[in-house]
């Protein structure tokens, strides 16, 4: 099962999928910080951080302000610069 149920399982989750930039994480710890602040957020049904792009892509519920996520951001200590519908380039 292992290698080949993660090579084809899919995430079936739905929501709108949105961008966060952040700024001031340094380690994996940071990263795994940030992710439990923003799925702690009510309606974040996924957030998956990147340390090296320096962003979080977050699927949430219609009812999640972008206000929230940057403020669990913050919370956390750490930098949310901007939150867009499209990753960085």
């Amino acid at each position: 099962m292992g290698f080949f149920s993660n090579l084809f399982h899919h995430d079936d989750v739905s929501g709108t999928k949105k961008y966060v930039s952040i700024s001031g994480m340094v380690c994996q710890n940071c990263v795994n910080h940030a992710t439990q602040a923003l799925e702690a957020v009510p309606g974040v049904k996924k957030a998956k951080v990147n340390l090296m792009r320096g962003e979080a892509e977050v699927i949430v519920d219609d009812s999640v302000k972008d206000e929230d996520l940057l403020k669990a951001v913050v919370n956390a200590g750490y930098a949310a610069t901007d939150i867009s519908l499209h990753p960085k380039k």
